[in-house]
């Protein structure tokens, strides 16, 4: 289990444990250990990277979001792993590992392609990693 400790936006730490033998699951925490949220990943078999299934920061309250937090945790995934990171794109579907896009996934999503954290929507597969 690693740890790292950052910073938000709004000046609050949070710690960021990172699991590298659950297929990197990262949970964050503020700073009395409770749990803000968490990110979990699953392999695809085909291409190796790792795809979003499961994120959410707001267990505790909505005031974890926006925060750089998501951001973060992605990023410590892809450096940890050395692999790409993908999510399915947002058609309403829940597909069969459980994943698909709510409440402020899909803005999240986006703009993570766009920062090119997430990689781009590729229908064909995502063997270009």
């Amino acid at each position: 289990m690693l740890r790292q400790k950052i910073e938000c936006k709004n000046g609050r730490r949070v710690t960021l444990e990172i699991d590298e033998n659950a297929d990197y699951r990262v949970e964050a925490k503020n700073s009395l250990g409770s749990l803000i949220g968490r990110m979990e990943f699953s392999e695809d078999s085909e291409s190796g990277s790792l795809k979003l299934v499961w994120a959410y920061l707001d267990i505790l309250n909505s005031t974890w979001r926006r925060q750089g937090i998501g951001r973060q945790m992605l990023k410590e995934v892809k450096s940890l792993s050395g692999r790409c990171v993908f999510a399915e794109t947002n058609d309403g579907i829940k597909r069969e590992d459980g994943s698909h896009l709510t409440g402020d996934a899909p803005s999240f999503v986006a703009q993570m392609r766009v920062e090119g954290i997430i990689e781009p929507d590729n229908s064909n597969g995502y063997d270009s990693c």
